[in-house]
């Protein structure tokens, strides 16, 4: 959202956890937080009774929590933008924990710290994971940057670097394996099926 403020642009981000929609005109940003529509079955089998049972007046009934954050600046920057919105929706998590001696625990926070390295900051890692079949690294990219771009990734503790294309605001996923001394890459879908052949 962009308005001005004695006479120079303003860039208006808000992010929220739990916002269905919004609809903007020049004076005014509304934010719907619930939907009201009637859920049903739609009675698509009359002898289903338990699928009938379904029916409620009105959807999103009950307690909700909905939280809002607004960002403003002179310029949008998206790459903040999303970010900000992750860790707002991502809240931290926390577990029982007993530090091991000084040097190894910095050893093995060093081991797992910065697996992949990507040399452009407006490209994201939004999963890395063991493939769901055999034993690949699965890395999922995405642009938030809103341009197509190029870059360079490395895995820890290789040093091979793999440079791969993502278009403007584009997911790119891949499926990374070990072969001998080095490392051999492959794009995958979004279910892991391969459309290029292996590198």
């Amino acid at each position: 959202m962009r308005g001005q403020q004695a006479g120079k642009p303003v860039h208006l981000a808000v992010l929220n956890t739990g916002s269905f929609a919004h609809s903007f005109t020049p004076d005014e940003l509304a934010l719907n937080i619930l939907r009201a529509p009637a859920d049903s079955s739609f009675n698509i089998n009359p002898d289903d009774e338990p699928l009938n049972a379904r029916f409620a007046p009105r959807q999103d009934q009950g307690e909700h929590e909905v939280r809002f954050q607004l960002l403003v600046g002179k310029r949008c920057d998206e790459t903040r933008i999303s970010r900000a919105a992750q860790v707002l929706n991502t809240p931290p998590c926390w577990q029982v924990y007993y530090p091991q001696p000084e040097k190894a625990d910095r050893n093995r926070r060093q081991a797992i710290a910065d697996t992949v390295q990507i040399d452009d900051p407006r490209v994201q890692v939004v999963a890395l994971k063991k493939s769901e079949k055999g034993h690949e690294l699965i890395i999922r990219l995405q642009d938030t940057g809103g341009r197509a771009r190029e870059l360079a990734l490395r895995v820890k503790p290789y040093r091979q670097v793999i440079r791969v294309a993502i278009g403007p605001y584009g997911l790119l996923t891949l499926a990374v394996r070990r072969s001998a001394k080095k490392l051999r890459w492959r794009v995958v879908d979004l279910v892991e099926r391969g459309r290029r052949a292996p590198r």
